[in-house]
């Protein structure tokens, strides 16, 4: 079936059946690279999920894409904490019910669900000794039949086999195991059945603590282009209502809104060292508060450009986008710098009093208009294949790429009309005050 959908740009399959539980199997699909395909992966889970739906003898499916860089939780991860255990699993029953009905939502999942079922098996110890049989015979055969027992190995190459028996087909259900008969000291066979008590229970579920508290964990996986992350959170929890419904439990975001806010703040603080580190440097440089702005000035301008790239492009403007756009305030700013630097010589050792403001701004213009152009299109050279996954796809570099290419475009239109004129205006109120302090 996966082999029907996805066709030649399968790479590989690999399937984990029972690894970590016994009743779990994961199939792990490789695809070719990106520029080689015909489809995105995303368009392959969707196909996917429509075929593979059609088996009935799963009780659960989970499909997810394997993102890059190091292992994540899910989208979105809702830990509801607290000791008053009918509180918080009436909690959790209602906001997986929450979940499942948000469009844009999938992969509902939580980490108190029962696992596997089992057969649980009660000896009577009386009536054994009576039907004279030993315990360790009974244990035995019930290894045997359950997880059965290795008898010998040989060697495969640089492989060990091992060679395991088991009674029955392995699967050791609960009508077999009640036919299963082992031998008593007379070498007769009984059916274990018959000074035992056996019956199928319930898996038990994962007990699950957050700072020593119970707390149960309901995740999902939010498609990006339908709803984000935040929506479905605020829209979970509104629903939910646990101030009024729930007072005994408290909620604890993980996941990915987790992460955005912890990635969000990091930058936000990034930033405005950034800019404030920047700001003072060019106060050294300036001997000035007015001009490190003038600089300063071309970053809102640059952001813009990003901003309407990804709009035009139909992209989510990422993370790792707003990280592209903090690389791109140092570039930007060196354009502003040099521009406004040649200025400032000319103004001060080229031109002479007789030269308008406007003359020799325009000069400076002109005279630093290649060095800005040329420094724009080299970076625009090596940013843009990067950007359209232009020999291969990378989905970290790929939107930092795009808004650091496309907000210096933006920026640099600005920085070669806007900054004149602003150097125009700061020249004027400089002089201002100068003649304003003179005549007090």
């Amino acid at each position: 079936m996966i082999s029907e959908v996805v066709g030649e740009d399968l790479e590989s399959i690999t399937s984990d059946v029972g690894k970590y539980f016994t009743h779990v199997a994961r199939f792990t699909i490789e695809l070719s690279p990106s520029s080689e395909r015909a489809q995105t992966s995303k368009a392959l889970l969707k196909q996917l999920k429509a075929r593979v739906g059609e088996i009935t003898a799963a009780e659960k499916l989970k499909f997810s894409i394997r993102r890059p860089g190091p292992p994540q939780g899910e989208d979105v991860e809702i830990n509801l904490v607290g000791s008053d255990n009918i509180q918080r699993q009436v909690a959790a029953d209602q906001l997986e019910e929450i979940l499942s009905s948000i469009d844009g939502l999938d992969n509902v999942n939580r980490d108190d669900e029962p696992g596997k079922a089992r057969i649980e098996v009660v000896i009577d110890f009386e009536k054994m000794a009576r039907l004279e049989i030993d315990f360790s015979v009974v244990s035995q055969y019930l290894k045997t039949a359950f997880t059965g027992i290795d008898v010998t190995d040989m060697r495969d190459g640089q492989n060990d086999v091992n060679f395991r028996i088991y009674f029955g087909d392995g699967l050791h259900s609960q009508a077999f195991i009640q036919s299963l008969k082992v031998n008593n000291r007379k070498g007769h066979l009984v059916p274990i059945s018959q000074f035992s008590s056996i019956r199928q229970i319930e898996g038990e579920p994962d007990f699950n603590h957050f700072n020593g508290q119970r707390s149960t964990l309901v995740s999902g996986s939010v498609d990006d282009e339908i709803t984000t992350v935040s929506r479905v959170m605020d829209e979970a929890l509104e629903r939910l209502d646990l101030t009024s419904n729930f007072p005994n439990i408290r909620v604890i975001k993980e996941g990915g809104a987790k992460e955005t806010m912890q990635s969000m703040d990091s930058f936000k603080r990034a930033f405005v060292m950034a800019i404030f580190g920047i700001f003072l440097l060019l106060v050294l440089l300036f001997n000035s508060y007015t001009q490190p702005l003038l600089v300063l000035s071309a970053i809102p301008f640059s952001v813009i450009g990003v901003i309407w790239a990804f709009f035009l492009h139909g992209e989510t403007l990422s993370f790792f986008a707003i990280l592209g756009t903090l690389a791109l305030v140092g570039v930007i700013v060196n354009d502003s710098l040099v521009l406004v630097s040649h200025l400032n010589y000319l103004k001060a050792k080229v031109i002479d009093t007789t030269t308008s403001a406007h003359g020799f701004v325009v000069k400076g213009a002109k005279d630093r208009l290649r060095a800005v152009v040329l420094t724009t299109l080299t970076t625009l050279a090596g940013v843009i294949p990067l950007a359209y996954g232009i020999g291969g796809t990378d989905y970290i570099l790929q939107p930092m790429a795009l808004s650091l290419g496309y907000g210096l475009l933006f920026g640099t239109v600005m920085t070669l009309v806007l900054l004149p004129c602003l150097y125009l205006i700061n020249h004027d109120f400089v002089g201002w005050v100068k003649r304003l302090r003179k005549t007090t």
